[in-house]
């Protein structure tokens, strides 16, 4: 990755946060999210300028994911999108309210949830290996992880789920 220096990474926070308004509020009005050179032209900067952003933000991504696991600590992202490093009994018991709770989240929250934890494997997956494993993106990987465990974190929202479960079941089975 290239070196910025502290006023280029600056720019780069700027031109990050363009770029993220411009691709929320065209997939907003389009449906779909713009290509770089959709992006490139209405930011009014070359399309190469595009790539290098999204590898930027790529790069520090893939940084924070390593640093965090070198250091083997789990994060969570809150809705407002801060990471909240968790220690090892907070860890241990968001993976008992998740093997608990499996049967109340969805297909794709329960994978990502059983290979962040380890729950089934001989390992923790990073986010990066979620999302090479699965083919997925690493930010789907991370919303995933967050309704999850958001789920699986209300008891209001867990039982309403099994609620709803049950009546599917017993609808299924002519009950």
């Amino acid at each position: 990755m290239k070196e910025y220096s502290t006023k280029e990474k600056i720019l780069m926070v700027k031109s990050i946060n363009d770029m993220q308004r411009v691709i929320f509020k065209y997939k907003k009005e389009n449906g779909y999210e713009p290509s770089n050179e959709e992006i490139s032209k209405i930011l009014n900067k070359p399309v190469e300028k595009i790539i290098e952003i999204k590898e930027f933000v790529k790069s520090l991504d893939e940084e924070l994911d390593e640093l965090l696991q070198k250091e083997h600590k789990f994060y969570n992202y809150s809705s407002s999108n801060e990471i909240k490093i968790i220690n090892q009994e907070e860890y241990n018991n968001l993976r008992n309210l998740i093997i608990k709770n499996q049967n109340v989240l969805k297909d794709r929250e329960k994978e990502v949830l059983f290979l962040r934890f380890g729950i089934n494997e001989d390992k923790n997956y990073t986010i990066k290996d979620i999302s090479l494993k699965l083919g997925i993106s690493k930010s789907l990987v991370r919303n995933s992880i967050e309704k999850g465990l958001n789920m699986i974190s209300n008891p209001d929202k867990v039982e309403m789920r099994r609620e709803s479960i049950n009546r599917v079941n017993n609808y299924i089975n002519g009950e």
